[in-house]
């Protein structure tokens, strides 16, 4: 996968920050920020980002009047604008001693090494060889000197844009500081109304948790009547059915002994019976005997008579 190169926008925000905690923006500072970029991108990147500096303050700039603001919003962003001017004054005071010095001191050495230039000048004339090596040194340290003065000079337009910078941030805060006001009041009227809609809500909650709570108890009072009152008749009930089962069972004692004289007197009536069948069974045959007997013809006279001739 291609590697996405540094943007102009990464290094404005790296240099914005950079900026914001009082450190001047380099290229060292936004490679270390970035943790990447070649030397001549981020050169080339920085430098428009200087170039846009002046033009972001002065649109910031046009937008300081704060019109319709309320008092303590001006009060507040006079006092962030003053101490962000000072800051960067400041900053820039002490950068630009700080270049003074390095210049005064480069400066003297300067003189110093012009004085040992035309010395070697002197002894140049004295010694032709040596003459030129020291003039090809003296022309090279004041290609140095001049490149170190153009250096200096870029350093006095780079405090100039960092304080423009500064301006620029200052009207920035400004507006956030305005926005968040208005942002914070807004909030603070939502969370009042929000908090009373709330209160009235539990308010509303609390009455029907009442209720419940009282009816709940109504409600207890009443089950445990009802269970007072199932007890009792379940213990009535009990010994009734105590009672009952007593009665049952010398019911089913009486009933067992009716029940034994009963079949005492079953078996006693059935032997009976069977003697009885037995003398009627008897008496029929005795009957059907005497029946038989009746039926059969007597033998006629004549019948009688052939038969005794025949004997």
């Amino acid at each position: 996968m291609a590697r996405t190169g540094v943007t102009q926008n990464q290094v404005n925000r790296a240099a914005d920050a950079l900026l914001q905690a009082g450190e001047r923006p380099t290229i060292e500072r936004i490679r270390a920020a970035l943790g990447t970029g070649s030397q001549s991108t981020l050169m080339r990147l920085l430098d428009s980002w200087w170039s846009e500096v002046g033009q972001r303050l002065s649109a910031q700039e046009a937008k300081l009047a704060l019109p319709g603001a309320p008092a303590s919003v001006i009060d507040a962003a006079s006092a962030l604008w003053t101490t962000a001017v000072q800051q960067a004054q400041s900053l820039a005071d002490a950068t630009l001693a700080s270049a003074k010095a390095e210049l005064a001191i480069q400066t003297q050495a300067q003189a110093e090494r012009e004085a040992e230039i035309r010395g070697a000048l002197t002894q140049a004339q004295e010694a032709a060889a040596d003459a030129q090596k020291a003039q090809v040194q003296a022309e090279t340290r004041l290609m140095d000197i001049e490149r170190l003065t153009t250096q200096q000079a870029a350093q006095l337009a780079d405090l100039q844009r960092q304080r423009d910078h500064l301006l620029g941030e200052r009207n920035m805060a400004v507006q956030r500081l305005t926005a968040a006001s208005e942002q914070l009041t807004a909030q603070a009227s939502a969370a009042f109304a929000d908090r009373q809609a709330l209160e009235a809500q539990q308010h509303a909650h609390e009455e029907r948790w009442a209720k419940d709570i009282d009816r709940v108890r109504q409600d207890a009072l009443k089950l445990q009547a009802r269970l007072t009152r199932v007890e009792h008749d379940a213990s009535a009930a009990a010994r009734e059915a105590i009672t009952q089962q007593e009665a049952l069972r010398a019911a089913v004692r009486t009933a067992e002994r009716e029940q034994v004289a009963a079949t005492t007197r079953l078996a006693a009536r059935d032997s009976e019976l069977g003697r009885l069948h037995e003398q009627l069974a008897l008496i029929a045959h005795t009957k059907a005997i005497q029946s038989n007997r009746e039926r059969k013809p007597k033998p006629s006279t004549t019948a009688t008579k052939k038969r005794a001739r025949a004997g």
